[in-house]
């Protein structure tokens, strides 16, 4: 729980200081961690990070909640097959989550354009990135 609260309150910071699409998805990231590390709190942990984002969000809060809920039940229902605490499952699993998230919102948005398209690509380099390092410092911190 901790880690997700230190992950919105390090995305809100950044939205504040960067334009949207530079900032990585650290909810996104947070939520994934905290769901795979405790996979039965996947629900208060979703709403949480879901709400977190709502509260800044200008359009979309309704859809925007949903797909956080959707990405923590994914992490939820992946932990039966994969081990989620692990950071490398973690990473991969925020990753992947990035995409659909990420596109939804250019749907949700309504508008399609190559330097959109472009955003959508920084946006999940960004995202990428940050799950990486995010993961490097977890395992230096518990190696």
């Amino acid at each position: 729980m901790v880690r997700l609260l230190a992950c919105i309150a390090a995305h809100a910071l950044l939205a504040r200081l960067l334009p949207p699409w530079t900032v990585p998805n650290l909810t996104l990231i947070g939520l994934v961690q905290a769901s795979g590390s405790s996979p039965g709190r996947w629900l208060p942990l979703s709403l949480i990070a879901g709400l977190s984002g709502a509260m800044w969000a200008v359009e979309g809060a309704g859809p925007l909640i949903l797909s956080y809920l959707a990405a923590g039940g994914i992490v939820r229902g992946v932990s039966g097959q994969l081990d989620t605490a692990e950071p490398r499952v973690q990473t991969m699993l925020a990753a992947a989550l990035s995409v659909p998230l990420t596109a939804g919102w250019i749907w949700l948005d309504g508008h399609w354009s190559w330097t959109l398209a472009g955003c959508f690509l920084m946006h999940l380099v960004m995202t990428w990135c940050a799950a990486l390092l995010l993961q490097r410092r977890s395992a230096e911190v518990s190696g």
